[in-house]
């Protein structure tokens, strides 16, 4: 009979419990909003000042070539600032810029590249004075580039 008793009771006590619990959720206080909904509100207007600042702070963040630093101020300047299209615009021709300058390099790379592999087949070969007049030519017209031992200074056979 004890047995029964306390179970009867601690089913009991589990009731209230829970019934304690909803009412004590119910009767609190709304949850504080987390820090980042604080900010101001995405779609509230800029005062000119405001605009004028964060235009001129992304333009020179695509000036200093922070492109995704500009890309995030643009999303947040959409819609509410007039100037986020120049700021796009700008992001684009900074990207476009990038790319240019990224085949260039890679073009010229590659021209260099197989230069050198001319003056080393021609050493390879033993037209050291040909090879010679070739990588003369490359170093007149690469002379910021490492170049291989090899090719600078052949061994002779």
């Amino acid at each position: 009979m004890y047995r029964g008793v306390t179970g009867s009771f601690a089913v009991a006590l589990t009731a209230i419990a829970v019934a304690s619990v909803g009412a004590q959720a119910a009767n609190a206080a709304p949850a504080e909003p987390p820090a980042a909904s604080k900010l101001a509100d995405p779609v509230q207007a800029l005062t000119p000042d405001e605009q004028e600042r964060l235009c001129a702070r992304g333009l020179a963040l695509v000036k200093a070539d922070l492109v995704p630093a500009a890309q995030t101020l643009y999303e947040q300047l959409l819609g509410r600032a007039d100037c986020a299209p120049a700021i796009a615009s700008a992001i684009e021709q900074r990207q476009e810029s990038a790319k240019a300058k990224a085949k260039v390099k890679t073009d010229t790379s590659t021209k260099f590249n197989t230069a050198i592999d001319e003056v080393e087949a021609l050493q390879r070969e033993g037209f050291d004075t040909e090879a010679r007049a070739k990588l003369e030519k490359v170093v007149a017209e690469y002379p910021d580039r490492t170049y291989p031992t090899a090719c600078v200074s052949p061994t002779s056979s």
